[in-house]
């Protein structure tokens, strides 16, 4: 479907750029950018899969302290 709309410049270049990246029409990236956006679709809500560090050991690393709150934080903000 053909229409006219105003978008900012910025906007504009942004997608133009992600055509040129792709290969795809401007029209293309400008659709993908609006789906994207506004449909509602499981790919959207569903969590990305991640992998935790482990040491390989097992249990905690050296000197953490579960009951202790300001000792966890500390741990995490690198200050142990």
């Amino acid at each position: 479907m053909r229409t006219t709309v105003n978008i900012q410049d910025e906007a504009l270049e942004l997608c133009k750029d992600k055509a040129q990246q792709k290969g795809i029409s401007l029209g293309e990236a400008i659709t993908e950018a609006i789906l994207a956006t506004y449909r509602d679709t499981p790919e959207k809500t569903r969590s990305r899969r991640f992998t935790l560090p482990v040491s390989g050991k097992g249990g905690l690393r050296p000197g953490v302290d579960l009951d202790s709150n300001a000792g966890l934080e500390d741990v995490m903000e690198g200050r142990e």
